[in-house]
């Protein structure tokens, strides 16, 4: 292959002073260098450019000459960014012009990269104008990974960086560009003969003004939504298929029951609640591959009203609320999905509700379907993929443009089912307000028998079920409770199980009085006691251990656990005085752990 090199210089905040010469030429070499440090230079026949301003040649010994003449900006202090392309490798160099003559050489060294610049220059064919902004993408067979694009620059340079790895036909390299704005007619094909010397490439204007612009940017965007819609529905479709009971979910439940007996099948249990969680993040990942877009809507309704088209904005509106109301409709959706998917019951309202979202989805879908047909007939852009996107549709319809009294009447249909759809909401609603009704009873229901007292309970069960009703505020059911405690073990060898019913009842009724959430019962005293020897008698109910509240056994054993031996301990209990009906507090301070005495929950 021939050596060949380009070198790109895109002068940069070059300052424009009277003081300032300008630059007529710039000269130079271009070494190549390897990782070992070699160094010479590269050979002859290289392309060297600024795209739209000089070009030259390498000579034998890699020697360039650029006639920077026409130049405006090539002035002295301007900064250059060189850059330089060849089959050894790609480089850039940033170089500021100097002020005075002799001009030094601008040499530059190339280290060996497998990197290529695709570069070159769009213009207006007429006017021979730089176009900036404008799209420009590489078309490579067989390239081994993602082909990058660009924008031109504002002097209307575009420059694509590839792998040379992934070229190895250097004839089969195309270019297309399309202008965002629509102010110039969109290019295929565009042959990049040698990737290593820049290309010119023009456009021809559109000859379309900004309305029309905009309608062309809308109706592609409406067409692309209405594929989106439509491959959305059925990726809904899809998903909640997976929901009902084939030949082989039948069987499947048959076997899962006759193995896991205890486990049911019912939407709440943890099988399906898996299932369905499933299913709906891998709906939203599929819904995100086929997003519904929003670019243009409002920046066409403003085109048209400046184009004194304002009969076409109202079209515009609908469309857009309806474009709301599908966003809404599927979130709607994914909302059901998951309480569905949370549903602990059996209730059908929540199979109901499902049915009724995705009705929903399916009624504004039609009905954003609707709009966007009325609105492309209004933009009467002549789209050709119009049809073909039409025609591909699988679960939205009509797939043809409609007369006013057909849209009039498919209008009218869907009004009307989603009144009715309305009425059905309503009627799911009160059925979801029954079943949380009718759960809330089974809980209460549940929870009432599981706090119920039976005669096989051990005393613990009876004094933790005691504390729970009256945790709960349930006053009487807690005494109740203590009572049927005191029946239950009062007659067994267990001589401090009626004085601690005859207690845990008092302290019951008196709590709310008393300051405190619960305490601890001394029902007996260990050999060797030291609250015993403070004073302290059975019956009564600690409270507090070194300043801090007790409400159950778990505070006093951690409180021990993490104290010191021969500290002194301050102690805090409730009394029961016969004689006023009522307890007493009173405060004691032993010597150190441990306090000798038996304890237990009240």
């Amino acid at each position: 292959m021939k050596s060949s090199v380009f070198l790109l210089l895109c002068c940069l905040s070059p300052l424009l002073l009277d003081a300032q010469s300008p630059v007529n030429k710039i000269s130079g070499q271009i070494f190549r260098k390897t990782p070992g440090g070699e160094k010479t230079h590269l050979r002859a026949g290289a392309a060297i450019f600024i795209p739209g301003i000089a070009s030259a040649t390498t000579d034998d010994e890699g020697k360039y000459t650029l006639d920077l003449s026409q130049c405006r900006s090539c002035v002295s202090g301007a900064t250059l960014t060189m850059k330089v392309n060849s089959d050894f490798g790609y480089a850039e160099k940033i170089y500021t012009l100097p002020n005075a003559d002799p001009r030094p050489p601008v040499d530059i060294e190339v280290i060996e990269n497998k990197i290529l610049a695709l570069t070159g220059l769009v213009r207006e064919r007429a006017t021979g104008r730089v176009i900036s902004g404008v799209h420009v993408s590489a078309l490579i067979q067989n390239y081994p990974g993602v082909i990058p694009s660009d924008l031109t620059d504002e002097r209307g340079i575009f420059q694509i960086i590839l792998q040379k790895e992934g070229i190895l036909n250097l004839q089969a390299i195309n270019l297309s560009v399309m202008d965002p704005s629509r102010r110039y007619k969109d290019v295929d094909q565009v042959k990049f003969i040698n990737p290593y010397e820049p290309t010119k490439i023009e456009l021809e204007p559109s000859g379309k003004t900004q309305a029309d612009n905009a309608r062309s940017l809308a109706a592609e965007e409406i067409l692309s939504n209405v594929q989106h819609l439509d491959s959305r529905l059925l990726f809904i479709t899809q998903a909640l298929k997976l929901n009902e009971k084939d030949a082989f979910s039948i069987r499947f439940d048959s076997v899962f029951r006759n193995m896991t007996p205890g486990i049911d099948s019912d939407p709440g249990s943890s099988l399906n609640k898996l299932i369905t969680r499933a299913n709906i993040g891998a709906l939203r990942q599929a819904l995100n591959s086929v997003p519904l877009q929003d670019k243009f809507g409002q920046a066409l309704v403003q085109a048209f009203i400046e184009a004194d088209m304002q009969q076409e904005a109202p079209a515009v509106k609908q469309y857009l609320e309806q474009f709301g109301e599908v966003k809404w409709a599927e979130e709607t959706l994914f909302n059901a999905m998951e309480a569905y998917a949370d549903a602990n019951d059996t209730c059908r309202a929540h199979r109901d509700r499902l049915a009724l979202s995705w009705a929903t989805v399916r009624n504004r879908a039609a009905l954003y379907h609707l709009y966007a047909l009325r609105l492309l007939d209004a933009l009467a852009t002549n789209s050709p993929s119009a049809a073909t996107t039409m025609g591909s549709l699988r679960l939205l319809s009509p797939r043809r443009p409609l007369t006013p009294p057909e849209f009039g009447n498919y209008l009218s249909a869907r009004t009307i089912e989603m009144a009715n759809l309305v009425k059905n909401k309503v009627a799911v609603e009160k059925a979801l307000s029954r079943c949380r009704d009718k759960t809330l009873e089974q809980g209460i229901e549940g929870i009432n028998k599981m706090l119920t007292v039976y005669p096989t309970d051990t005393w613990q069960e009876v004094i933790i079920k005691a504390r729970t009703l009256r945790d709960l505020g349930r006053q009487e059911d807690a005494v109740d409770a203590f009572i049927k405690y005191g029946q239950m073990f009062g007659n067994t060898d267990d001589t401090t199980a009626a004085p601690y019913s005859r207690m845990a009842i008092r302290f019951t009724r008196q709590l709310s009085q008393l300051g405190v959430k619960g305490g601890v019962y001394l029902y007996a005293y260990t050999e060797t006691s030291h609250i015993r020897e403070a004073g302290v008698p059975l019956g009564d109910i600690l409270i507090k251990l070194q300043g801090r509240q007790v409400t159950g056994m778990d505070q006093v054993i951690d409180a021990f656990m993490n104290m010191e031996p021969g500290i002194p301990v301050s102690l805090a209990f409730l009394r029961w005085n016969e004689e006023k009906q009522t307890f007493e507090p009173h405060e004691y301070t032993i010597s150190s752990k441990p306090m000798g005495g038996m304890f237990m929950p009240i």
